[in-house]
């Protein structure tokens, strides 16, 4: 009876080479695992910067494309002077002073915003501070036939956002004056 308690007793229990063994092997597997999930945390916020962008950039371009081709502070049909495409077609006259006061798409033409702004107050937008916009607009001398003779032009509208983390879109659209 006194070997079988004693065989019992010595078969418990594990040796310190076991012990350093199981150490070791789950340290290396936990580190692989920890070092998935930094990779996954670090870059789980890049779509939710590049929908915003993208989002910025649809309003500023929704905003510009919804102004006036025209001037309205011009007399009626002196918008646009020169034939289309020529040097002396100037149909983007200098801006208005404040952004509160555009009118017109070309009142855009080169708007820098270092911090995304409100169009109708311009104050900026709360947590967008990171993105830049830059707008510029150029009149590519096209004629539309069909529509309202030699005169009818079209604004190229272009829209550079940028983001954190290196993220940045350009979305252009089209003025035509009709």
């Amino acid at each position: 009876m006194n070997k079988r308690i004693a065989s019992r007793h010595h078969n418990v229990g594990a040796t310190l080479v076991e012990l350093i063994v199981s150490i070791v092997v789950i340290s290396i597997g936990l580190a692989g695992i920890l070092l998935v999930m930094n990779r996954n945390l670090s870059s789980s916020g890049d779509p939710m910067v590049q929908h915003q962008a993208i989002a910025i950039g649809e309003a500023y371009l929704e905003e510009i494309l919804a102004k006036d081709f025209c001037d309205p502070d011009n007399a009626p049909g002196t918008c646009v002077s020169g034939a289309p495409g020529s040097p002396t077609c100037n149909v983007c006259p200098a801006s208005e002073a404040s952004r509160g006061l555009y009118d017109n798409v070309c009142d855009y033409r080169g708007l820098p915003d270092n911090i995304v702004r409100d169009p109708s107050t311009g104050a900026a937008i709360a947590g967008l501070g990171a993105f830049t916009v830059v707008v510029t607009i150029t009149d590519n001398g096209a004629v539309l036939n069909g529509l309202t003779g030699a005169n009818c032009q079209v604004l190229h509208v272009d829209v550079d956002v940028a983001g954190p983390g290196g993220v940045a879109y350009r979305l252009n659209g089209y003025r035509a004056n009709y």
